[in-house]
Parts: C-alpha cells; structure tokens; sequence
C-alpha cells in the first residue's frame, strides 16, 4: 500500500512536466502554451476531477462550445482544425500545429462539423499514475484569486416581473436540475434559498434535502412561493422574511438576487455567520459578458464583479459553473 501511495506521490510530482509535454503546444497555462483547446488556467474551478480525467481518457464525451472541429475538403486534399470563425463567405481554422489557416468558401469543396475533439486520448499514451497525477495537477490549478475592487455597479431594484419568472422557455434557458446536480446536495443539507421569489428553485431544492428555508423580503412572493410548493408536494419548507440564524445552513442558494443587494458587504458577512463550518455560498446572475440576454444591465453581473465582491469577503472559490446558457454560476465555500 505504501509502495502505490509513493508512486502517486512520484506521479503528482512529475504532472508538471507531463504536461509540458503532452498537453502544452494545445492548451495554455497563465497565457502561455498553445491555443488550439481551451487555456486550463482555472481548469481546476471549472471541471471536477472526474470530468477532466473523463477528458484525457475520452476527449469526445465532453466539448466546449468554443472548440468545434471543423474540416474543410480541398482539390489538395482535408484539412481539419478548430473553427475560429465562419461566415457565409469564408471559414478560418487553427491547425493543431497552432498556424491559422483561412479558406474561401467559393474555392473549397466542402466545409463541414463534426462533434468531436481534436485531443487524442491518453488512454494508451500515460499509465494509470500517470493520468492520475495529472488529474491532481489539473484539479488544483484554480486561477488567482479575486482581489477586491471598489464597487460601481448600479443596485438594481427587487425583481417583481412575475412573467419573467415563469416563462416557459426557463428550464431551458437556466438548467435548473444540472445546477443542482452540480452541487451534489446530501439529503441532511439545510439548504436556504435566499430572494426565492416565486419558488422557481425552492419546491426542485426541497425534493432533494430534508429541511429547505425560503427566504424572501417581498410577502406576496413568499406566498406564491409556498401556492407552488404546495402544487408540487413539497412540505419540507420553512417561508419566512427574516434573516437566518448562526450556523443555520449547510448551502445559502442565491439565483438572480444578488444583484439586488444594497449592502453586499453587510450581507455577505450574514452569511458567512450563517453558514456552518465549510459551508457553502451558490449565486447564479445573468451574465453581462453574454450578448443578448435580455435583462437590463443592472440586473447582470460579470464574473469579474461577483469574484471580486465574494472572495475578499471570506470565501474561496470552488466551482465555476459555466454550462449555464445565459448566467454566471459560482459555487463558494466559506473560509
């Protein structure tokens, strides 16, 4: 047991250079590598160690939007690489090699996509220790950590638009189950969802945790809140408009609310008290970086601002959730 124990230990030691050599001329690191997948410098914030190792084992199972392969069938022959950009009259591609290459529409034969992944597998490439020590490696790298800067951002006033809320096309837009499956929630978590609004999350939270806590300051939403767990069978609620006790919750659940906070700081100091020891702070906002979210301005934040307001206020970031259509997601735990 000790000898494998060491021989992880030996692997963890050498991912570095493992990368350096597998997986450099591809991916960047702090601005430096190559540019054909995506920059891992923050890998470790944004896939679970599962989901990377999943990635060197078999790249296909999951592709970021932003790395489509595409390939274009030329008199010379095929060329294939991840698309840069493509309009009606041109597509250009980087090569593998790294060299961009750009084509006329007019003068090839025929451009198409195909939903898979220019990364090899490792499968055969690493051993077992090998991939295992890369995947420590890749875990842990999370990005700097967010510093504090001085708040500008307009406060937005309580959402109120009830249609915006329940319109059909949410679950689509903002993945509420894949949000919860993200944070594996145990089935003795308190959970508050804090500016639950009309329940959109809370009767989905209370399906998977023993004891949930709405909390909301407008008294109309709290009881369409509790109109619509009660439709869904959810008697596991606790409605109220007050503030949450001392080392109340296990997860504070904030969706599309934080914005609205006139004292950050005040709140998120509420918080941290509330929360138990290693407990854990979810915000999800429209996000400012998307175009066409159709929200106005003061109700987005980028994940620059909500970084920078959370982390110097005694939480570190966990998770980045980024498969989220047209939100931000952080997941944070309390220092």
């Amino acid at each position: 047991m000790r000898a494998l124990w060491l021989a992880s230990m030996v692997c963890v030691a050498q991912a570095p250079a493992l990368f350096e050599t597998h997986c450099a001329r591809c991916h960047a690191l702090d601005g430096k590598g190559g540019s054909v997948g995506p920059e891992l410098s923050a890998i470790g914030a944004v896939r679970t160690p599962v989901s990377i190792r999943a990635s060197l084992l078999d790249p296909n199972a999951e592709i970021y939007g932003d790395f489509v392969t595409g390939i274009v069938e030329t008199r010379a022959g095929r060329v294939e690489g991840v698309v840069l950009n493509e309009d009606d009259l041109s597509v250009q591609l980087r090569l593998t090699s790294g060299e961009m290459r750009s084509f006329l529409k007019k003068d090839v034969l025929a451009v198409r996509h195909e939903d898979r992944s220019l990364m090899p597998s490792f499968r055969t490439k690493l051993n077992e220790g090998e991939i295992d020590g890369i995947v420590v490696y890749l875990s842990s790298l999370r990005g700097p950590a967010a510093a504090a800067v001085p708040r500008t951002r307009e406060i937005a006033r309580v959402t109120e638009t009830l249609a915006w809320m329940t319109r059909p096309e949410r679950d689509r837009e903002e993945q509420p189950e894949a949000v919860l499956d993200a944070l594996a929630l145990r089935r003795t978590d308190v959970v508050a969802d804090v500016g639950a609004g009309a329940g959109y999350f809370t009767w989905r939270i209370a399906k998977r945790v023993d004891r949930t806590i709405a909390v909301d300051i407008q008294r109309s939403m709290l009881q369409l809140n509790q109109e619509e767990a009660a439709r869904r069978g959810a008697r596991n609620i606790e409605f109220r408009e007050s503030a949450l006790e001392e080392n109340s919750a296990d997860v504070i659940f904030i969706a599309n609310a934080y914005h609205e906070f006139a004292e950050p700081e005040r709140m998120l100091s509420e918080f941290r008290r509330a929360l138990r020891t290693g407990g854990r702070l979810v915000v999800l906002e429209y996000a400012k970086e998307r175009p066409g979210v159709p929200v106005g301005e003061a109700h987005k934040m980028s994940l620059a601002e909500m970084r920078s307001e959370m982390e110097p206020a005694g939480f570190a970031l966990e998770r980045i959730l980024d498969f989220l259509p047209i939100q931000n997601g952080l997941i944070l735990r309390k220092r």
